[in-house]
């Protein structure tokens, strides 16, 4: 008897959509070892990785394991923001909860962080960031006129807003990603509140 195929992890399906990406920008790193990074990784290993992750405790728990330079900033604007923390997640907009502690952390635009990571081409830009990722786009100009960004994840929530900014951050998505110049490639990771889309270069 023929044994059924083996599902295929969604890591294996998003690296369907890319081709030979030399740098991944992984904005919000997260608490978990085996993130994104590391999965993509193993579907193209001489791709470079830099990161950022402004939530301290969980900067000092990826900064040893982390597989390229990681920053302990928040992307946005230059300067500082007010980070508001919730276990191991964070968002420089408020939770839904008003006892949420903060945190205020170094921040730097997506421009700056591009040159920290000097400047790199065929870029896959990874977005998980709680809401902020239209004003983090935004901050990238300079990048995105360059034309080095190939592909863009970004986690996208559809209901249960933690606060109107981050509502207003989901609509403003889609006209950002055409004003750049992209197209909705692959909507996958669908949970009850939000879901993942991968958008590439026209």
């Amino acid at each position: 008897m023929k044994k059924a195929a083996k599902p295929k992890n969604i890591f294996h399906i998003l690296s369907t959509h890319i081709e030979r990406p030399l740098a991944f920008y992984d904005i919000g790193v997260g608490p978990f070892p085996k993130n994104e990074a590391q999965q993509l990784l193993r579907f193209f290993p001489s791709m470079k990785v830099f990161g950022c992750e402004p939530h301290p405790s969980t900067f000092r728990q990826r900064e040893i394991t982390f597989p390229g330079p990681l920053l302990e900033v928040a992307l946005g604007e230059d300067g500082f923001q007010d980070l508001y923390l919730a276990g191991a997640q964070s968002s420089i907009y408020s939770f839904d909860f008003s006892d949420a502690p903060v945190a205020k952390v170094k921040s730097m635009t997506l421009d700056a962080f591009d040159k920290q990571a000097g400047g790199s081409s065929r870029i896959f830009l990874w977005l998980d960031v709680e809401g902020a990722e239209s004003k983090i786009l935004l901050s990238g100009p300079d990048l995105f006129a360059s034309q080095r960004v190939k592909w863009i994840n970004v986690e996208v929530r559809t209901s249960k807003f933690h606060s109107a900014k981050e509502k207003e951050n989901a609509e403003q998505l889609p006209s950002i990603m055409e004003d750049f110049q992209f197209k909705k490639a692959l909507s996958y990771n669908n949970q009850r509140c939000h879901h993942d889309e991968l958008w590439v270069r026209k």
